[in-house]
């Protein structure tokens, strides 16, 4: 409460009780936000300045969230192309990858089949010489009576017979067709297969002649 006789101003402005002397509370000033400065220093038209930049910074303080957000989304965007791209070039990979398999898969079955035909052509070239080296010595064609010449086994001559396939070496003929000593016995020539072949009687009597 205030005394009786009234307030009393002193040289630095504050009032005081005359009778208790204590400073009354000054009425409090509007302060710039975050700074603590005040707003209506230098009078309405400072305050309206200060509110002004007030504004201004707030709205760089939203400008500036606004471009990090941006930014924010921008780099979304671009890691989740990049995402899209990398799937895709797995996938393009992968399809690559399967018909590179499926393509030696397909190789490799007609490789197989090609194996197969060519062994069964095989055996069948080696039956029909089987067969036909049965009707030779069945027909006594085989057995070579004429005097001083080499015995050449049966199971050597069947070897011969299946090794050359029942043809001429020479002129892949069958018809007349006999045993011939590469190396001739004469010059130590053995009745092996490795010194044996097949010749027709055309053929034999050539080299027979350019050895004589």
């Amino acid at each position: 409460m205030l005394c009786r006789t009234g307030l009393q101003r002193h040289e630095d402005g504050s009032e005081r009780c005359c009778r208790t002397r204590s400073p009354l509370p000054s009425p409090a000033v509007p302060t710039r936000v975050g700074t603590g400065v005040p707003l209506l220093r230098g009078g309405r038209r400072g305050g309206i300045l200060d509110a002004a930049m007030d504004s201004d910074r707030l709205r760089e303080i939203i400008r500036q969230a606004d471009a990090r957000e941006a930014m924010l989304r921008e780099r979304q965007q671009l890691e989740a192309q990049e995402m899209a791209l990398a799937a895709r070039d797995k996938a393009r990979r992968d399809t690559v990858a399967a018909e590179r398999e499926a393509e030696a898969a397909a190789k490799r079955k007609e490789g197989l089949e090609l194996i197969a035909k060519a062994k069964a052509v095989e055996a069948e070239r080696k039956h029909r010489a089987d067969v036909a080296w049965a009707e030779r010595v069945l027909a006594g064609e085989e057995s070579d009576r004429r005097p001083g010449r080499a015995h050449i086994p049966i199971a050597v001559r069947h070897s011969i017979w299946q090794r050359d396939g029942g043809r001429c070496k020479g002129c892949r003929s069958s018809e007349k067709l006999e045993y011939d000593h590469i190396i001739p016995v004469s010059l130590g020539g053995s009745s092996t297969e490795r010194n044996l072949q097949l010749l027709c009687e055309r053929c034999n009597r050539r080299k027979a002649a350019t050895l004589g």
